[in-house]
């Protein structure tokens, strides 16, 4: 199995007070409307916050998906499972 993993979170003096992690598998259509929905939930909080997005080998368009969030948002990690053939 090999490992990708997209953070901006890496300094421990950064950590927030509420980690979500989200297990995906084929979930291309459906990662943008949760992060949005998590996203506004959040935002009424009074915590810092990160959601750590975990694609388990999609066969769509998931990582495509992740990536763009990621990169749209400091506060999203992505970690990429891959089995190796």
């Amino acid at each position: 199995m090999s490992v990708s993993v997209l953070s901006s979170q890496l300094r421990p003096e950064s950590s927030p007070n509420v980690s979500i992690v989200v297990p995906l598998f084929n979930e291309g259509e459906n990662i943008r409307p949760l992060y949005r929905t998590l996203r506004a939930g959040m935002d009424r909080t009074r915590y810092t916050w990160e959601v750590i997005f975990v694609e388990d080998g999609s066969t769509d368009n998931s990582f495509r998906c992740l990536r763009e969030v990621y990169q749209h948002d400091a506060q999203v990690s992505v970690l990429r499972l891959r089995r190796d053939n």
